[in-house]
């Protein structure tokens, strides 16, 4: 998945996959993210009328209106990263929860 790098506590990712049962394997900032979105929707309201002929009206009323809504808020001023995120195996949860409570122990 592709996220944001925000101020803490919205931005604590691994924070937040953990809440979801995810751990975060690994981060890569992906530095074309918005580069990418805004040829693709420049190219979508370029290519409009064939878009139509193609898809139909309503698939392409919908690129449009995420093609305009995505240029008002690109690009973002925090990076985009994105996220490789894995389900740690059966039981493995229940493991380190029962660790972090005996580390809890006076």
């Amino acid at each position: 998945m592709t996220a944001r790098v925000r101020p803490e506590p919205e931005g604590d990712w691994p924070a937040l996959a953990a809440a979801a049962g995810f751990e975060v394997e690994q981060s890569i900032k992906n530095e074309n993210h918005d580069k990418h979105w805004i040829w693709l929707y420049e190219l979508w309201l370029r290519n409009e009328p064939q878009l139509r002929a193609e898809l139909g009206e309503r698939v392409t009323a919908n690129l449009i209106r995420e093609a305009r809504a995505g240029l008002q808020r690109l690009p973002d001023p925090d990076p985009a990263e994105l996220l490789i995120l894995r389900r740690p195996l059966p039981g493995q949860h229940l493991q380190e929860f029962a660790e972090s409570l005996q580390q809890k122990r006076p």
